[in-house]
């Protein structure tokens, strides 16, 4: 059997090392348009910040059987579905039994006066991250368009090299797809007085320039701030090319079934290219958390093999980050739709901060600002979709409930039960 995997992401090698263990004879091809063996997306900020790829690399486990092929810098052009066969742009083919598309997802680049060119940045691969720390070496100010995580930490990693950092965010508050008004309050209050500019409820209009080199940005006020680079973290597009052209079934993804096969039941596809189901509301959609794309390596690489798993359903959000000193996390449904279907448990005291969403008796959402505590118990009651049989004796004391819960079913660990902090 000969499987070839497009990409070499977290779904992608998750997938080759899956296969690899199920399937040990097996011949396993992968290929990447990066010049890197496969490494951890969500790190790339700390090569930002540390200028080095210590501990950037994912492990490679080796068995019996033919090793894992590594086509690296090998961009594909086409696929034959009928002839199960995947073209090379440099003219080269390769025929499979079984195919993966993990071909992941680009940065979203603005369409801006003064953008593309020198001293403006996406961050989505290593080699992203290496421009960028290689300019911040020479640079005083920076500019990051977009506050969501991955702006958030490309901003704090180049506040750690010295640079005076400006976040602009066109949401009224930080991180607003898993942050409410209160978390966001929190965070940008924080930002700000460990030294950080915000501007909120504003975009940018252009990229002022001095001949190639960058010298500032223009608001949608008006206003214009100086600055010698930007970065833009404004989400991601799948890369839905290959699978389009082969006239695979595609949506904003590609669109898969509960086996993570696509149109085609010898293609299967899995990470930030594949749409799925969100497992709490069923809604459609596309992910880019890397948890999700792990599992579904997992999944897609033992369907490949033979097997016939089902695949639960993807986290919409699933984060922690810390942002000014302050540890978050974000669990499931943390921004409920309004509507009586709902019950929220929300609790602040100074820069802690923590809410509860239950939908009738299963806890659906956990949002932590300051204290994490209890968020590996709330991760699992929520991924699980436990009932909480005495959830009307609530009283405004989730702790109670939830303490009540884990106590019967795991009277072995104290440490979970303890782990169950009160919100108020």
């Amino acid at each position: 059997m000969r499987y070839a995997i497009v990409g070499n992401g977290a779904a992608g090698w998750t997938a080759a090392q899956t296969l690899k263990n199920l399937d040990p004879e097996g011949e396993i091809i992968i290929f990447s348009d990066e010049p890197y063996r496969p490494y951890y997306r969500p790190l790339i900020t700390n090569f930002v910040e540390e200028g080095t790829a210590r501990n950037l690399f994912m492990p490679v486990e080796d068995g019996p059987g033919p090793a894992i092929r590594q086509y690296l810098s090998q961009r594909l052009v086409g696929l034959e579905p009928q002839a199960k066969r995947l073209l090379g742009e440099d003219g080269q083919t390769w025929d499979y039994d079984r195919l993966l598309l993990a071909t992941g997802a680009s940065p979203v680049i603005p369409e801006l006066p003064g953008w593309p060119g020198p001293g403006t940045f996406g961050l989505r691969t290593l080699a992203d991250a290496e421009a960028l720390a290689q300019a911040a070496r020479e640079a005083r100010q920076a500019v990051v368009l977009g506050a969501g995580r991955v702006g958030l930490k490309a901003a704090q990693a180049l506040k750690s090299l010295g640079l005076a950092v400006t976040l602009v965010e066109l949401e009224n508050r930080l991180a607003s797809m898993q942050f409410d008004e209160t978390a966001g309050e929190i965070l940008a209050e924080a930002l700000m007085a460990a030294g950080f500019r915000l501007f909120l409820g504003e975009t940018l209009t252009a990229v002022d320039r001095k001949g190639d080199r960058v010298v500032g940005i223009t608001l949608t006020s008006g206003r214009t701030l100086p600055t010698d680079l930007v970065v833009a973290a404004l989400g991601v597009r799948p890369n839905i090319e290959l699978a389009q052209k082969a006239g695979l079934a595609v949506n904003r993804g590609i669109l898969v079934d509960e086996f993570l096969r696509t149109s085609d039941p010898n293609i299967y596809a899995a990470g930030d290219v594949a749409e799925t189901t969100e497992f709490l509301t069923g809604q459609r959609l596309v992910s880019g958390l890397w948890t999700n794309a792990v599992e579904m390596g997992r999944i897609v690489g033992s369907n490949m093999a033979g097997a016939s798993l089902t695949y639960p359903g993807a986290w919409a959000v699933l984060n922690s980050l810390e942002v000014a000193g302050i540890p978050t996390a974000a669990v499931g449904l943390t921004l409920p739709p309004p509507g009586d279907d709902y019950l929220v448990w929300q609790s602040r005291r100074g820069n802690t901060y923590r809410k509860l969403v239950f939908k009738g008796k299963v806890l659906v959402g956990a949002l932590l600002v300051g204290d994490l505590e209890g968020v590996g118990v709330y991760t699992g009651l929520i991924r699980k979709k436990v009932p909480l049989k005495n959830l009307q004796d609530f009283q405004g004391e989730p702790r109670k409930v939830l303490v009540s819960w884990i106590s019967r079913k795991l009277p072995l660990a104290p440490s979970l039960t303890s782990g169950c902090h009160a919100p108020g």
